[in-house]
């Protein structure tokens, strides 16, 4: 439900790149292990089966609600406005998850033990949109379901490169007959500068500005965005070593894919630190 408003160990412990969690076993994070194959988010097109392995889907009542981020075996970021007025254990986890429809091989479907909203996150603001789910057991990594990687510390938001999003959201606005997806989809939109988006929203009329916590990512044209159903997924780079890093979360924004009106996201860098101590508070 990207919110379309004015304004989405056993034995150890080991080091997954950029964060530590309680494992079973050693994986990289951010790595594709499936990399052949082909089959929307607005704009965007079908994920082949383990493209984006760290991508989940948030279900309630057995159908898809938000999406979400693996980024340890027992945690997963999505965004805080996906669980207002909800109660925890009425949320399960499905990762590995590609189609809908189907139930597939690869799927691990988790109960969620936790969850922690931002402490300053206030419903219906979009500001601190962040939550972090624990799961009641931990996730298997295996060539499907796969942890992001977290920003370095200290990074800055990666304005100017391309990013991917992605989700089981809305392919168009209700408005232009659009429906969900029923498959993965994905969209590769550019980060742009706050300066940019900014200058985009009051172009365009609107009364909204970047808060701190925030970036956007999307085409002065429009064509390519998330949409209702995408909240709380994942927007990530490509490094140049091949890992994938979580710069984003799908957060809000005005329509979809609509021209100069770019989707919102949660800075991941901006949190890091309320994150590692959240994972912190968990292993004491």
């Amino acid at each position: 439900m990207r919110a379309a408003a004015l304004l989405t160990l056993a034995a150890c412990a080991v080091t997954v790149r950029g964060q530590s969690d309680s494992n079973t076993t050693m994986t990289e994070c951010g790595q594709q292990q499936v990399l052949s194959g082909r089959g929307r988010i607005v704009g965007g097109s079908g994920a082949y089966a383990g493209q984006l392995p760290w991508t989940v889907s948030i279900q309630l009542a057995g159908q898809h609600f938000c999406g979400g981020t693996l980024i340890g075996q027992r945690h997963v970021l999505s965004a805080a406005h996906c669980f207002h007025n909800r109660r925890t254990a009425d949320f399960r986890v499905v990762a590995g998850e590609h189609d809908l429809r189907v139930a597939e091989p690869a799927q691990q479907e988790l109960a969620v033990a936790a969850l922690t909203v931002h402490d300053q996150y206030k419903y219906p603001s979009f500001r601190n949109d962040l939550a972090l789910l624990t799961l009641a057991a931990p996730a298997v990594w295996g060539p499907f379901v796969q942890p992001a990687c977290l920003p370095a510390a200290g990074a800055a938001p990666p304005t100017g490169r391309t990013a991917t999003v992605a989700g089981w959201g809305w392919l168009a606005e209700y408005r232009d007959g659009g429906r969900r997806a029923d498959r993965l989809q994905s969209a590769d939109v550019p980060v742009q500068t706050r300066d940019t988006c900014n200058a985009w929203f009051a172009a365009a009329g609107k009364r909204l500005t970047l808060k701190p916590g925030q970036i956007c990512a999307g085409l002065s044209e429009g064509g390519k965005d998330a949409c209702q159903g995408d909240s709380g997924g994942p927007l990530v780079v490509a490094e140049p070593g091949g890992s994938h890093t979580l710069v984003g979360v799908v957060s809000a924004g005005i329509g979809c894919a609509r021209p100069s009106l770019p989707g919102i996201y949660t800075d991941v860098s901006h949190y890091l630190k309320w994150i590692q101590l959240r994972l912190a508070e968990e292993q004491e």
